[in-house]
């Protein structure tokens, strides 16, 4: 789902992508699924194009404040330079447009009818995170997760609809 820009550049500026970043992706750092998956898009940023911040980080919850913690940790939201929030796997094609030799992935992941069944994907994979992660190798010097992906998912499906 991609929404339009909540907020207006000049009003937020803390809000956009730092210098020489196009697009600030937001993830969950205890999640092993969500810090993987920012580690393989930074390295094959060579450019930078990705800021890449952990929301539980003090100073990323701060600078983008607006933002509930559980619909991060939820699913990836990315923002660009004009304000426009991409979530879930609108936020993975816009990170992958940034890429090089990446864009065609983000251009067929938008194809009418796949779109849709790659959404489906990405959602089921997310509310599953927590059996994913317990299959992945720990890297040395962090913890397993174990309940870091736990996520309200009917919450925020209320939080949603009351913003409506």
């Amino acid at each position: 789902m991609t929404s339009g820009a909540i907020f207006t550049p000049s009003a937020g500026p803390s809000m956009r992508p730092s210098e020489g970043a196009v697009v600030v992706a937001l993830f969950d750092g205890r999640c092993g699924v969500c810090s993987r998956s920012a580690r393989w898009f930074g390295e094959r940023d060579a450019q930078g194009r990705i800021e890449r911040l952990d929301l539980r980080d003090p100073e990323a919850a701060a600078r983008f404040s607006a933002f509930s913690p559980d619909a991060v940790r939820a699913q990836m939201h990315v923002v660009d330079r004009d304000g426009r929030v991409h979530i879930g796997l609108d936020g993975v094609r816009a990170a992958l447009r940034e890429l090089p030799g990446w864009a065609w992935l983000a251009s067929v992941l938008g194809w009418p009818g796949l779109h849709a069944g790659a959404g489906v994907l990405y959602l089921a994979f997310a509310k599953n995170r927590l059996f994913f992660n317990r299959w992945l190798p720990v890297p040395e010097g962090e913890q397993p997760c174990t309940d870091a992906c736990a996520v309200d998912w009917e919450a925020l499906k209320r939080a949603a609809a009351e913003e409506r």
